[in-house]
């Protein structure tokens, strides 16, 4: 797989689907409780995956903090460096790289090789406060995921401004804002 695969696969929700833990009984294998749990079921099963590339490379990006991905635990810190490495992120000064779009240079520790518009990906800002309007006339954080056509961790995500994501992809902060205060009775 190219970076340029990777580019054009991970801002879409498709690859979900080919994940090998997609459709699994057992999810939770995914989100280890305590530190101590090794997850080996789990980071079995990713290291056979055919999507487990770009699973790995969206949890370094969202800097994913409670699951199993790409074959490691993002929990565990070392864990979390050894994905990194397997990727081929770089731990020194971030490099610039020319936009292969739109020409654009831009600073990147990822091996993206195309910036954040063309990818797709708008700065976060006006959704916490959307959703949290939401909130406040009585969805919850479950039916507005359910909404939007995202999981609850996403929604949780975009409501962190410590830990949060700086960035989101367009089309998943279009069905954010398409949830109205209106439809806050319609409780998916």
């Amino acid at each position: 797989m190219t970076i340029t695969d990777i580019d054009a696969a991970a801002p879409s929700i498709d690859w979900r689907h080919r994940a090998a833990c997609a459709g699994h009984p057992d999810p939770d294998l995914w989100y280890p409780i305590s530190s101590s749990d090794p997850a080996t079921e789990a980071k079995r099963i990713c290291r056979g995956c055919p999507v487990r590339e770009i699973c790995g490379m969206i949890a370094v990006r969202t800097n994913e903090q409670y699951a199993v991905a790409g074959g490691y635990r993002t929990s565990d810190a070392d864990e979390r460096e050894e994905l990194k490495a397997w990727l081929g992120f770089d731990s020194s000064a971030a490099p610039k790289v020319r936009c292969t779009e739109c020409d654009t240079v831009f600073t990147t520790r990822t091996r993206f090789n195309t910036c954040e518009d063309c990818r797709g990906l708008v700065p976060v800002e006006g959704l916490a406060s959307h959703i949290n309007d939401l909130l406040n006339a009585g969805r919850s954080a479950r039916s507005i995921a359910a909404s939007a056509g995202v999981g609850v961790s996403t929604i949780c995500k975009l409501l962190d401004s410590e830990d949060g994501w700086q960035h989101v992809h367009k089309t998943i902060a279009r069905r954010i804002l398409a949830i109205t205060l209106d439809d806050a009775d319609a409780v998916a």
